[in-house]
């Protein structure tokens, strides 16, 4: 899989990971912290992670142990984030808006440039960045004495969401 460090090269990704994403109040009030940092320190290493009140605090964390680590996500515990994306005005193409000619437009949705060696990655908009999905027996993300059994659909590899779980959104198939 892709490492947070690979991500962070693409300078459109980096850009999206660096801004504040927006947390609507409701996730704020509650006092359950909106954030959590998953860390891995080696490539075949334990996920460990801690959670936070903002993005900040958790980015924060990220930069102090940057140095150090394998592999890291800044994932949302309640709000889906699509991937980045932008408009771009088509060359040479208008159509009539209210009467008048405007140029068009199409979304543009940012995807990784994944080496063939690393497999499929499928965006993930609760960790907010591309992961691969697979069959576990067990996840780091649920408990050891949790009930729910995890291995009949194919889940993130570091926040463990279903698949089938995904919120329909731009750039998420």
């Amino acid at each position: 899989m892709m490492t947070i460090h690979e991500l962070l090269e693409d300078k459109d990704y980096r850009e999206f990971f660096l801004k504040r994403p927006i947390m609507p109040k409701l996730y704020k009030a509650n006092g359950i912290p909106p954030w959590r940092l998953y860390i891995r320190r080696d490539h075949t290493g334990a996920w460990a992670k801690k959670d936070c009140m903002t993005y900040r605090e958790a980015f924060e964390v990220f930069k102090r142990w940057s140095p150090q680590i394998h592999d890291a996500a800044i994932t949302s515990r309640a709000v889906a984030f699509s991937p980045p994306y932008r408009m771009a005005r088509i060359r040479g193409q208008y159509v009539v808006h209210k009467g008048k000619k405007v140029q068009k437009t199409k979304l543009v949705v940012w995807t990784p440039k994944v080496p063939a060696e690393e497999g499929i990655h499928t965006w993930c908009p609760y960790c907010r960045r591309p992961t691969i999905f697979r069959y576990f027996s067990k996840h780091h993300a649920f408990g050891a004495d949790n009930a729910l059994n995890i291995g009949d659909s194919q889940r993130c590899t570091i926040c463990g969401i279903r698949r089938e779980g995904l919120p329909r959104m731009i750039g998420v198939h």
